[in-house]
């Protein structure tokens, strides 16, 4: 098991959060998904006794604006040490930080710094993404679809590079038009956050602290390869 573990709570279920019928949903105490809130617990439980012999561990939070519904522990955060998950454990998080590059994007979004349908090149170095086999412009919401077109490659974060300087060397060839087909992109969430980062005047790892983890309180949460942006993980 990697010693690189990252996120407090590996699964967080948040609710509510693109809910607009909230009256409706508390009358009928049923959630988004359509699970009766005093059903989630058991849900969760029954999801992990059938697929507890291949998950080592997880810890799982489901909360929405009133506060939590649930929380449960289970299995080992270090399996081979025989620790087992609990309130405090951490765990590598991988692509679930996209969720915090999209998260990004629409605070900028909200605040009318950015404009989801424009090409990204206003957004990014001149001279950039010279692989582009399509006249096409690539939008962020294509981005966000994972819709821009590129071939996916796997992305290597290193902590002695830029965001910039990582992407300009692995740039992928661009296979499709955008917004014709969807294939998962590792490298498009890397432009969005390189977008936010030219946007804000911050670096990501620094945004992604101050208006999203700081704000929630995830004050165990770090986003850079070598975890040095947060000294307790």
């Amino acid at each position: 098991m990697k010693k690189s573990l990252i996120l407090t709570l590996l699964t967080i279920i948040t609710l509510g959060l693109f809910q607009p019928a909230t009256a409706l949903a508390e009358e009928s105490q049923k959630l988004p998904s359509g699970i009766e809130r005093d059903q989630i617990g058991q849900k969760i439980q029954d999801y992990v006794k059938e697929h507890e012999k291949t998950t080592a561990g997880m810890a799982t939070a489901v909360f929405d604006k009133d506060g939590t519904i649930y929380q449960g522990n289970f299995g080992y955060m270090d399996k081979e040490k025989d620790i087992k998950a609990d309130d405090d454990s951490v765990f590598e998080w991988g692509s679930v930080t996209k969720l915090t590059v999209w998260l990004s994007v629409m605070q900028l979004w909200e605040q009318g710094k950015i404009n989801l349908e424009e090409d990204i090149r206003t957004y990014l170095p001149e001279g950039f993404l010279k692989n582009l086999r399509y006249d096409k412009p690539i939008t962020m919401l294509d981005l966000m679809n994972h819709q821009a077109g590129f071939d996916e490659t796997t992305f290597y974060m290193r902590s002695d590079k830029s965001i910039e300087e990582i992407l300009k060397e692995q740039q992928p060839i661009q296979s499709f038009e955008p917004g014709t087909v969807t294939a998962y992109s590792n490298y498009g969430a890397g432009l969005a956050a390189l977008i936010v980062e030219r946007i804000s005047g911050q670096t990501f790892s620094d945004y992604a602290h101050e208006h999203i983890f700081q704000p929630l309180g995830m004050d165990k949460t770090a986003i850079l390869p070598d975890l040095s942006d947060n000294s307790y993980v």
